[in-house]
């Protein structure tokens, strides 16, 4: 009795070890002969387990492991045919599966389940279309939400799919199609709650087209006929900014004056009040600008236009030529808005406030701190510039020190817009230090280095003077005479004239002399030099 329950426990355990050996089969009273395994694939899957492989006509059926392996065991001799099965896939067969012999195991080749591809509901292809424009896909949008359109015409979603659409071409400045689908939209559902957005939309496309009449018409439809919808205070500011455009600030202050009235809620508003004070600004009329500015600063202190405004104080008051007002203006937004992008140019501008209200040593200072804090900017060669020109006119400074400034600029900025200037410079530097060999040959430098410099006339001038204090008449004369000869209406030209006319005279050519002394009285009668002019002429023989 015990050696049969023996061996009763050890069939157990054999059973359990094929279990475990092979994926999960069960046997339902066929007598086992042999194994069919394989492996079995999900499309498009990276685990491919859990799938169902039955041998049809038959209880026998295995489940695939991870890597889609299966083996099904005790499957008596003959011929099967095997079905793969796995929720959202499509079933898969394999036929003519054979067993001959007892123990025998046969391998199948790999089988590939796939997807079973759902059919879209109309919901389903909005959110899709939405998802897409929310990753700024349109192209693909538009596709999802026309394919919307013609699988589901008489869904309530195709008139959002259709103002979508409209939108979408908008967005990828398709201007031309976008506004041919708002107007069609329009038409097509004159009371549908999207009208108001679509005529905004409309007024954006004609801004863009720089119809801007048109624009405001579109805007005004907003305004004038949804007054409580969301886009209209941003529709009143449009109307505001297309005036503008079309340069009637009269209307455009009006428009903007409404928006603040009727919106004063908007985020519009605090930008609406800032534009009538830039206006104000722009026209020249500085003291009604500032004004506004501080509506500005006290009605919408939290927001970027207050910021913005404290500048533009500073600024309209240096426009102004009101330069010590300014400094203050400017100091102020600086310690207030440490951190602004204004600060830059509140800097640079507070340092030019001081030079042209002549503190040139404060300018000197403020310079140097620009030029240390923003040494890539714009301004910094500006700076530059006029640092060496308070050097220029400083007494404690001498010229060698602001022909050294000067000379910085030539050599490190050779084409910025105050080369042919500081070049300039450096030869005033040399002549005011009776230097006149050098100075005659730094201003033949900004003559042939900035042939276009508005400073050629000068130059030839200073040229001719310097040969004069050097007695070199002849040369004295040839370079005054480009001034004469190209810059007659000049009031240089005057002078010129005056400095041949002594040029010849101190040669002893008393004709040329007689000539060049009358040409000074009678051409130039309001020259500084016209009277001395005179007086030499009265000396003559």
């Amino acid at each position: 009795m015990a050696n049969k329950i023996s061996l009763t426990a050890l069939f157990v355990l054999i059973g359990v070890m094929n279990i475990n050996l092979f994926a999960q089969t069960l046997v339902t009273g066929i007598t086992p002969k042999g194994f069919i395994k394989g492996t079995v694939e999900l499309s498009g899957q990276i685990t491919h387990s859990d799938v169902y492989i039955f041998i049809e006509g038959t209880s026998l059926v295995a489940i695939s492991d991870s890597y889609g392996n299966y083996t099904i065991s005790s499957v008596p001799y003959g011929s099967y045919t095997l079905k793969a099965q796995k929720t959202g896939f499509q079933d898969a067969f394999v036929s003519n599966v054979n067993l001959t012999k007892a123990g025998e195991t046969v391998s199948v080749g790999k089988i590939t389940l796939t997807a079973i591809q759902k059919s879209s509901s109309a919901e389903e292809l909005f959110v899709k279309a939405n998802r897409l424009d929310i990753k700024g896909e349109d192209l693909a949008a538009i596709a999802s939400y026309k394919e919307l359109i013609d699988k589901f015409p008489g869904d309530s979603l195709v008139i959002d799919a259709e103002y979508k659409i409209a939108f979408d071409y908008y967005t990828l400045d398709d201007y031309d199609v976008a506004e041919a689908r708002f107007t069609s939209f329009i038409s097509k559902y004159p009371t549908h709650p999207l009208i108001p957005l679509s005529n905004y939309w409309l007024g954006k496309i004609e801004a863009v087209k720089e119809n801007f009449s048109g624009a405001i018409s579109y805007y005004n439809k907003v305004v004038n006929n949804y007054p409580t919808n969301a886009k209209a205070s941003d529709a009143q500011y449009s109307v505001g900014r297309a005036y503008e455009k079309l340069n009637d600030n009269t209307s455009a202050i009006n428009a903007y004056k409404k928006l603040i009235q009727d919106y004063p809620s908007s985020a519009r508003a605090g930008d609406a009040q800032y534009n009538i004070a830039t206006i104000y600004s722009s026209a020249g009329n500085y003291a009604q600008a500032i004004t506004e500015f501080n509506k500005v600063i006290n009605n919408y202190p939290n927001t970027s236009n207050a910021e913005d405004a404290h500048y533009q104080i500073g600024y309209t008051n240096y426009r102004a030529s009101g330069y010590a007002t300014a400094i203050n203006d400017f100091s102020t937004f600086l310690s207030t808005y440490p951190a602004s992008l204004r600060t830059e140019k509140a800097k640079y501008y507070r340092a030019m406030a001081y030079y042209n209200n002549n503190q040139l040593a404060s300018a000197i200072a403020e310079y140097d701190s620009f030029i240390t804090t923003f040494p890539k900017s714009d301004n910094k060669v500006s700076a530059m510039y006029y640092k060496a020109n308070c050097k220029y006119d400083l007494e404690t400074y001498t010229y060698a020190d602001a022909r050294a400034d000067y000379a910085a600029i030539v050599s490190a900025h050779p084409s910025s817009d105050n080369a042919d200037q500081a070049q300039y410079k450096i030869g005033w530097c040399y002549y005011n230090s009776d230097d006149y060999s050098n100075a005659i040959s730094e201003f033949y430098n900004v003559i042939t280095n900035y042939p276009q410099s508005t400073k050629l006339p000068s130059c030839y001038y200073w040229i001719g003077l310097s040969y004069y204090h050097q007695t070199d008449y002849v040369n004295a004369v040839i370079s005054l005479q480009h001034v004469v000869t190209t810059e007659s209406s000049n009031k240089m030209a005057g002078e010129a004239w005056y400095y041949i006319a002594r040029s010849y005279h101190k040669s002893s050519d008393i004709a040329n002399a007689r000539i060049a002394y009358e040409k000074v009285i009678i051409d130039y009668p309001n020259c500084s030099k016209a009277a001395k002019a005179q007086s030499y002429l009265n000396t003559l023989p």
